[in-house]
């Protein structure tokens, strides 16, 4: 339960993205860049364990983590909050993929049955972004929902200094591949509005909220953490619209009541299993 408890805090404080990403008047790299950047400070800082030898699991897990956070961040500027973060959430439907061929965890029947239904759902979100000129925002949070499946396999498969070690790289691989633009932020420097922004969603949205996911995941199974972490897309079209008054069209909106009714299914197969 305490694992349990460890992976819904980090949903919870993931959830806060979406608003606070809103609310920075920064470009999407710069975002991500800065946050990465306030992300690996608060990690080498605050949990020793994360500074080890670099080995070629980290290193994938860097990778994933490197690509899942820039892209959601991406996500964030060109669609709404909520297509990004549902969108981003079917990767409970990658991790049923995954799991069989990486960590031999077989889907129970009602599991298979819940993938058409958030496919669905999640091809509704894309329908609308087409309407709405929202397609590379979409698309962004597509792609970010492999990244992100395969994050939660990788993290899976790590000790949680391992872990935390990834969580580290992956920061620093984000702050290398944005250093141009961040640089760019010396001629104009950021307000005060936008600093609290960067260093919230490094230190408390990514940093604290990565502590406590890592040490949840490696005693759950790889499909119980992704539907847990769905306490996410409930609560951030919530923040997004309390932060910056941000709502969702009614395509979006049947779409996301079918992600979530898989996600029900899915976890009355858990409940039933255990």
């Amino acid at each position: 339960m305490a694992a349990r408890w460890s992976i819904i805090g980090a949903a919870l404080l993931w959830s806060t993205g979406g608003a606070a990403i809103k609310v920075a008047d920064l470009g999407a790299l710069q975002i991500a860049g800065g946050r990465a950047f306030f992300a690996g400070l608060a990690v080498f800082i605050l949990f020793p364990s994360a500074r080890r030898r670099f080995t070629r699991r980290i290193g994938w897990t860097a990778l994933a983590y490197a690509a899942v956070t820039t892209l959601f961040v991406v996500a964030n500027r060109y669609t709404t909050t909520a297509n990004a973060i549902f969108l981003q959430n079917i990767a409970p439907i990658w991790v049923l993929l995954f799991g069989v061929r990486w960590l031999g965890e077989r889907p129970t029947r009602p599991e298979l049955w819940s993938i058409p239904f958030a496919l669905l759902g999640s091809g509704l979100f894309l329908a609308e972004g087409l309407s709405a000129g929202r397609l590379l925002g979409d698309a962004a949070a597509l792609l970010a929902s492999l990244a992100y499946a395969t994050l939660i396999v990788r993290y899976r498969s790590l000790s949680p200094g391992e872990g935390l070690a990834a969580t580290l790289a992956g920061n620093l691989i984000v702050v290398v591949l944005t250093l141009p633009v961040l640089l760019g932020l010396l001629s104009e420097p950021p307000t005060a509005s936008d600093w609290s922004a960067l260093i919230y969603l490094g230190v408390v949205q990514q940093a604290l909220a990565a502590f406590l996911f890592v040490r949840g995941v490696i005693q759950t199974s790889a499909l119980e953490a992704s539907l847990l972490i769905l306490v996410e897309p409930l609560l951030a079209p919530i923040f997004a619209f309390v932060a910056v008054g941000e709502t969702i069209g009614a395509t979006a909106a049947v779409g996301a009541a079918l992600v979530l009714g898989a996600t029900v299914v899915r976890t009355l197969a858990l409940v039933r299993r255990a």
